[in-house]
């Protein structure tokens, strides 16, 4: 996980966590982030449900639920128990999220990752106000959520969804990203051009099918570095690459560290 982010948190912990008079919602966390290129969070196991809106900027977001390129406009819904990963595509990324626990199901509307809705920049803005809120915290942060949910529940909104090719060479890569997979092997399967599925898979996604499979790669490898004692030649391995060295060059221009140094700063 880098850290080449200017991220806050508006209000932590200050939130009441213990089930009070506003119903299911109980807020724990509210924050606002700015991230720079190459930013990278994840793989993280999220303990609450997450709604984040995405103030300005692109970034590459993976959840079990697909990959998905989130630009200005999108809200980003996390679901309890998901394995997330996302990096900023573009220069700079601002966003904002709220980090709450609910004890009854979040409607139907929300069964999705990515939703846009015009309705909801002005509501996430409203978070920031919550700085100058000395008392009533709990319930003004419940009014945003309450405000979220409706929004998205009665609005109809627009999600995000990727061509049945895209999705297919996505499906693809998260299966054999261990063998030699190449573009050639992901265009053929689809039995398409290479050059147009280069340009339709980038188009969609926002990066090419080569950089997204070895982002993949690295993502699997800072997954088994943190949760294994294997050696880093086998860590390779089982990341896909067949060379050490590759692996090593690839690993340190994405996440910044040696595959050593990462995991001694990400021991569970």
């Amino acid at each position: 996980m880098l850290n080449n982010t200017d991220e806050r948190y508006l209000i932590a912990c200050g939130l009441n966590k213990t089930k009070g008079p506003y119903g299911s919602i109980t807020p724990l966390f509210i924050g606002h982030s700015v991230c720079t290129k190459g930013h990278i969070y994840g793989p993280f196991r999220r303990k609450h449900f997450v709604f984040q809106y995405v103030l300005e900027g692109e970034k590459h977001f993976e959840s079990p639920y697909g990959t998905f390129k989130v630009t200005k406009g999108d809200m980003i819904v996390m679901h309890r128990g998901d394995l997330v990963n996302y990096d900023c595509i573009s220069e700079t990324s601002e966003n904002i999220w709220v980090e709450f626990d609910c004890t009854e199901p979040l409607p139907d509307a929300f069964d999705t990752t990515i939703i846009r809705n015009e309705k909801l920049r002005d509501i996430f803005l409203k978070l920031k106000n919550i700085e100058d809120i000395t008392h009533g915290q709990n319930a003004y942060a419940c009014s945003i959520i309450w405000q979220i949910i409706a929004a998205v529940d009665t609005g109809k909104p627009e999600v995000k969804r990727y061509s049945h090719y895209v999705s297919d060479a996505l499906e693809l890569i998260h299966r054999h990203y261990i063998q030699k997979i190449t573009v050639s092997f992901l265009a053929k399967e689809l039995n398409l051009n290479r050059s147009y599925f280069c340009d339709l898979f980038k188009k969609e996604v926002g990066i090419s099918p080569k950089e997204y499979i070895d982002d993949y790669r690295i993502s699997a490898a800072c997954e088994i570095l943190k949760q294994s004692e294997l050696s880093i030649s086998e860590v390779a391995e089982n990341a896909g690459y067949s060379d050490l060295s590759s692996f090593s060059k690839a690993f340190k221009e994405r996440v910044g560290v040696p595959p050593k140094a990462y995991r001694e700063a990400n021991k569970k």
